[in-house]
């Protein structure tokens, strides 16, 4: 297993954000957790509209999951 974490927290948040095509959000939760032989964050975060989970692999910085939802209004 990898345990080299070339992404920090605030980077993962960065690239959080633009995959979203956010410039900031409110961030409600950041774990780094392990799947399989990877180390990941996981970053639940939201704008006004909209509640987001995106998934960064911490070695490499790819998103490797990432969903959102409409908040309701």
């Amino acid at each position: 297993m990898t345990n080299t974490l070339n992404i920090s927290p605030m980077h993962a948040r960065e690239i959080a954000l633009r995959e979203a095509g956010e410039d900031r959000a409110m961030f409600s939760a950041q774990h780094l957790a392990t799947e399989g032989d990877r180390r990941v964050y996981e970053l639940d975060y939201c704008t006004d509209f909209t509640d987001y989970i995106c998934y960064v692999d911490a070695e490499s910085g790819e998103v490797l999951g990432f969903s959102s939802l409409p908040l309701a209004v």
